[in-house]
């Protein structure tokens, strides 16, 4: 009797640890939900995801009310997620930044004004989840702050979907998130790591406030020389135009920065250096002709 009584109390331990040993991906996601998510409200939604060579999970029906939410949740159902998005989420701390992420584009969502603060904290939080990984091919040297890595790539193409954001909706919102994320990585990113990341000196403000500049000179150059030229065909050019045409384009050759050569694509950089070129050289024959009238 003893020895049937000792068996019946180890059953148990051996059947849970071989429960433990034999759990599925899912199962693992699933405690990394529990774990990490926080609560959320969610009416009414279906959610079945399921990974690649795994069975699917069991279809989860959320009541309304307050729940504690799987961290794949909203609009994910019955598609495979990314194995890279997959396992990456095996980390909590991955998680937890994954699901502050979700939530707080669903909160964007529903706001109606003061949505920037919103916008910063989605990206403040993408950063977070950058720094998990390290960048592709610096041999686990660099963090990912420019979100190249596949896991990252994965993640952030998800939690979008996941939140219930698609279409048209998703990518104005990632537009506006990108441009708050460029802001943080000027003060994440130091100083001297800069270059290999791609970190322009000028901030985005800085640069389109160059780029409004030079559009609206190269408009009034552009206004300028048609003018002069039509008078000019005509016989009508006077003095002071043929001056004010000359500061035009000298402006507008001042609006050329490196700053703004950047911008240029290699097709541009040859058409801008042909027109500059042809530029210089009628500039050499004015001056000769100048020269020769003083």
């Amino acid at each position: 009797m003893a020895t049937t009584k000792r068996t019946a109390k180890k059953a148990p331990a051996k059947r849970a640890a071989t429960q433990a040993a034999t759990k599925t991906e899912a199962d693992i996601l699933a405690d990394i939900d529990r774990r990490t998510a926080d609560t959320d409200t969610v009416t009414g939604v279906v959610t079945t995801f399921k990974e690649p060579g795994t069975v699917a999970n069991t279809d989860v029906t959320t009541p309304r009310g307050r729940q504690t939410p799987k961290v794949l949740s909203g609009r994910v159902v019955g598609e495979e997620i990314d194995p890279n998005a997959a396992r990456a989420l095996r980390d909590p701390a991955v998680a937890a930044d994954y699901a502050e992420i979700k939530t707080g584009i669903r909160q964007y969502v529903e706001l109606d004004k003061n949505r920037t603060e919103a916008l910063k904290f989605i990206a403040r939080k993408l950063m977070d989840l950058r720094a998990h990984f390290k960048e592709p091919g610096s041999r686990g040297r660099m963090i990912d702050w420019n979100g190249g890595s596949d896991a990252y790539s994965a993640l952030a193409t998800l939690v979008y979907r996941d939140a219930g954001l698609t279409g048209p909706d998703a990518e104005s919102t990632k537009r506006a998130v990108r441009y708050h994320v460029e802001s943080l990585k000027r003060e994440l990113v130091p100083r001297k790591q800069w270059d290999h990341y791609g970190i322009q000196e000028l901030t985005q403000s800085q640069r389109q406030q160059l780029a409004n500049a030079f559009q609206a000179e190269h408009k009034r150059v552009n206004e300028t020389t048609q003018e002069v030229s039509r008078k000019a065909l005509a016989g009508e050019v006077t003095g002071s135009q043929l001056v004010s045409l000359a500061k035009s384009i000298d402006r507008g050759v001042a609006a050329y920065s490196a700053e703004t050569l950047k911008k240029l694509t290699p097709k541009q950089r040859g058409e801008v250096r042909e027109r500059m070129q042809s530029l210089r050289q009628h500039a050499d024959e004015l001056l000769q002709e100048l020269d020769s009238l003083d």
